[in-house]
């Protein structure tokens, strides 16, 4: 049996978000059996719940503003989505570890008693240049490909970019050439 059957949860829905959720809680290893300091799952459903809406939101406010998501089954890649997701809930735990943070001394032995908010503010923000890069990627990919037959310099329109001939390749082709990089 393998370690993680203990963990399978049979009361989801079948809908996408719920499907998310669960495999954000398995990649986070956010398990009540996992979780040894405390008691059960460090993030509930609603919180995720929120944090997929937060994550959406982001997506869909950054120029270019190409189309909104609104639903996770609509994305178009899990993956950063994920990454996005779990930048918001380690900044959301890092809050409450930092409101709850309480060092004291007796005897010489100082206890912290929440001292994990750095940890999760590092891991946060890696999370959160991994989905930034990913996203903008995304985002100017998409917007070239949208681009193909709409807007064009009227140097592309000529076939000539700063005095070099394109051969005839329009503004789309000179784009996924890696021409403009």
């Amino acid at each position: 049996m393998s370690q993680f059957n203990a963990f399978a949860v049979e009361t989801y829905a079948d809908s996408p978000t719920q499907k998310f959720i669960r495999n954000m809680r398995t990649w986070m290893r956010d398990f009540a059996a996992l979780n040894a300091l405390i008691d059960g799952e460090e993030f509930k459903d609603e919180h995720f719940e929120l944090f997929v809406d937060m994550a959406l939101d982001d997506f869909a406010i950054t120029p270019p503003l190409l189309r909104r998501y609104s639903r996770v089954e609509d994305f178009p890649s899990k993956y950063l989505l994920m990454l996005k997701v779990a930048s918001i809930a380690l900044e959301s735990g890092a809050i409450l570890y930092a409101r709850n943070n309480l060092n004291y001394s007796d005897g010489g032995i100082t206890v912290a008693t929440s001292d994990k908010a750095p940890v999760y503010l590092a891991l946060a923000e890696r999370f959160e240049r991994q989905f930034e890069q990913k996203k903008m990627r995304w985002l100017a990919s998409t917007n070239a490909e949208e681009a193909y037959g709409g807007i064009h310099s009227e140097y592309i329109l000529q076939g000539f970019v700063s005095g070099y001939n394109a051969g005839g390749m329009d503004g789309y082709s000179l784009v996924r050439s890696g021409f403009f990089a």
